[in-house]
């Protein structure tokens, strides 16, 4: 079994926004020569996600899902009794998730149609946003 780590490094220019990184992981793909097999996305950002979704902001955009994480968590006080307005974000990471396993067939990723891999930043602007993927000939 060939397993090969490699890192994308992003900056983010707001404080959510959402990347499309799916050119970035082709590309490994691609560098890499696996043929088959699963790559692992993740981010090393505690208050980043990983979504695997449709890129149609007429379908639901990220407005839509900000908004719906903010209906779901509000900045105010948590357990450990102080209010910071950044503790919302590792919650957000929470309930997105911050990895992605996706399938390598053809030496291609195995989306479906129209879907494309994106990091969720909720907590930016920030630079050197590590990004590690974990390329695997094996499922």
């Amino acid at each position: 079994m060939d397993t090969t780590t490699k890192t994308i490094l992003l900056d983010s220019r707001r404080w959510f926004q959402r990347l499309d990184i799916t050119s970035h992981v082709e590309k490994l793909i691609r560098e890499s020569g696996i043929q088959n097999g699963q790559i692992s996305v993740f981010p090393q950002a505690e208050n980043t996600g990983i979504e695997v979704y449709k890129s149609n902001p007429l379908i639901i955009g990220f407005s839509d899902i900000l908004h719906f994480l903010q209906s779901l968590v509000t900045r105010g006080t948590y357990s450990h009794g102080t209010v910071i307005e950044h503790k919302s974000c590792y919650l957000h990471s929470d309930i997105v998730g911050r990895s992605e396993n996706i399938p390598i067939i053809d030496g291609e990723l195995d989306l479906a149609k129209g879907k494309s891999i994106f990091l969720l930043e909720f907590n930016g602007p920030r630079n050197g946003i590590k990004i590690m993927c974990i390329l695997s000939e094996e499922f």
